[in-house]
């Protein structure tokens, strides 16, 4: 079993949830301030 740093591996996942999502918005032409 190895040993993941939960924090970082919960922060680069948190981060590309962040991007897809913005993405998903541009691409839907959806207006947003800030995620």
């Amino acid at each position: 079993l190895m040993e993941v740093d939960m924090d970082t591996a919960l922060g680069k996942l948190q981060e590309q949830n962040i991007d897809s999502l913005r993405s998903e918005l541009r691409d839907k032409g959806i207006p947003y301030a800030t995620v």
